[in-house]
């Protein structure tokens, strides 16, 4: 699993160019979380976001989650999602959206309801409204996608951003997804929330 930590950081710094920082615009972010439908249940996650690669309207993202730790350590269940974005001005200063595509990577060691392998690969689909509503506070509201071999899932992550300076910044977001099981009648909702701390690259 360490290895799968190394290569994600280093794949994502080379594409990081150098670029004039502004806030919000190349950050790494680590968040703890998270008080799902009214339990405890530890989930630690590393982000990298770069919100304007090749000074153009191009963006990607890497999350690492890592589920029953709050430390990064967990090695049962871990998530590595991969997002390439691109982003629509709107008139109204401030207002972007981003409409992008990626893969969301599960390495488990048990099996999971939602695939019919215990590591797999499934692609995710996401958009995201971001609105910058004063220079040290912005709001963003992606909705991601994602489909199993055996269901599918959505997801609403309302994020509020707080910059405390140029360099880091404080957030917090609530994850609220919908999982859809195709066997299964029902499907199950999924409440999470989760406090970070952000540090401008």
């Amino acid at each position: 699993m360490k290895n799968v930590f190394i290569v994600f950081l280093v794949m994502f710094s080379c594409i990081s160019n150098a670029q004039e920082n502004t806030l919000g615009q190349k950050s790494l972010a680590f968040d703890i979380g998270s008080w799902r439908n009214r339990y405890w249940y530890p989930i630690s996650e590393l982000q990298f976001r770069n919100d304007e690669m090749f000074k153009s309207n191009w963006g990607a993202e890497a999350r690492y989650r890592s589920y029953g730790s709050w430390f990064l350590n967990g090695v049962k269940s871990i998530d590595v999602t991969l997002i390439g974005k691109n982003k629509i001005r709107f008139p109204q200063p401030g207002t972007h959206l981003w409409i992008g595509a990626g893969v969301d990577i599960r390495l488990r060691n048990f099996n999971d309801e939602r695939s019919a392998e215990v590591n797999s690969a499934e692609p995710l689909f996401m958009m995201e409204w971001k609105k910058i509503i004063n220079p040290k506070f912005h709001l963003r509201i992606p909705l991601w996608s994602r489909w199993y071999s055996n269901g599918m899932s959505l997801s609403l992550l309302p994020t509020a951003e707080f910059y405390l300076n140029e360099r880091w910044g404080v957030f917090t977001r609530f994850e609220g997804s919908l999982l859809n099981i195709y066997h299964q009648k029902d499907s199950e909702w999924r409440k999470d929330l989760f406090f970070g701390l952000r540090m401008q690259l």
